[in-house]
């Protein structure tokens, strides 16, 4: 038996309000109208964004905008296919997104009507390198946080309460493919994805696809993932709690080197073996060029502090 963290990412850790720097309330109150960042700062110097409360509307950054920090604000979203937060660009690097709470308008989802009046696409949607997303509540959407690039720190946010559209209801063919996190791969050099609570999750009941935690590869941008760290998270839900980044199946991509899965809880509040088809798939050959699965082990239920074995 493991012993079991006290303690993970929750409303009372994340959003505004458990900010440091919170004042205790909005600075401005934004309606209807898109927040767009047109400048940045330096590297001494971020630009910093705090304490907006955006409704309807959503956060963007131009092109070329470097080191903003986006901090401590709530974003009552609508845009059925962008995100909350959206750095949208590849060159929109050196920012960070902390503290905001995401969400779409309301909870409601499943139809047309609510697909064109209050659905948010994804919760965070970032292109870049070199990003920090820490300390951020999202929910209400199908897709929390979608990010490309390398060298992104994900750490410390709670997702919860996804919405789903199916087939007629204004979403893709198949219906929304929900993540908490994703990363579709290419070429990735450094990701840490550490300290997060993960429930993929629809009004209470488990969602069958896709994963919580979503490291994925492509066809048509194949690739490795290196140096990879996903440590000490909570993972409920999805067709697989985890997809750890490693798709023979697709051509051209390669295994990883130094991914390392290590010490991160598996619930079976929604399925008994985490998701609905298991824990893990895209499995890496372990213990082969760093690649390590650690000490990891459920959460709950009858199996409570057992390893969970190597996929």
């Amino acid at each position: 038996m493991g012993r079991l963290p006290v303690t993970f990412a929750s409303a009372a850790t994340t959003g505004p309000e458990a900010w440091p720097g919170w004042s205790g309330d909005y600075d401005e109150v934004i309606e209807g109208e898109d927040l767009i960042i047109e400048y940045g700062g330096t590297a001494d110097n971020p630009r910093v964004i705090s304490g907006k409360h955006l409704i309807g509307c959503t956060i963007h950054t131009q092109p070329g905008v470097q080191h903003v920090d986006i901090v401590g604000c709530w974003v009552q979203g609508w845009q059925p296919e962008l995100g909350g937060i959206n750095l949208s660009y590849s060159d929109n690097s050196n920012c960070s997104i902390r503290y905001c709470r995401i969400s779409a308008l309301s909870d409601a989802d499943g139809n047309q009507d609510s697909y064109d009046t209050v659905r948010l696409g994804y919760g965070i949607r970032v292109f870049a390198d070199d990003l920090l997303i820490e300390g951020n509540e999202i929910f209400w959407t199908p897709d929390a946080i979608q990010i490309a690039g390398s060298r992104n720190t994900i750490t410390g946010n709670y997702v919860h309460d996804t919405t789903f559209w199916d087939d007629g209801q204004g979403s893709t063919p198949g219906g929304d493919h929900n993540n908490c996190l994703r990363h579709n791969g290419g070429v990735v050099d450094g990701l840490t994805i550490t300290g997060n609570t993960f429930l993929l999750d629809r009004q209470g009941a488990g969602m069958a696809q896709t994963g919580a935690l979503s490291l994925q590869q492509s066809a048509e941008f194949p690739g490795q993932y290196t140096n990879i760290l996903i440590e000490n998270n909570l993972l409920a839900g999805g067709g697989y709690a985890l997809y750890s980044g490693y798709e023979p199946a697709k051509p051209g991509n390669s295994p990883g080197e130094n991914f390392v899965v290590r010490g991160n809880r598996f619930s079976a509040r929604y399925f008994e073996n985490a998701g609905f088809f298991g824990t893990t798939t895209g499995a890496q050959p372990w213990g082969d060029d760093g690649n390590a699965w650690e000490n990891n082990r459920w959460h709950d239920g009858v199996r409570a502090g057992q390893l969970v074995p190597a996929p």
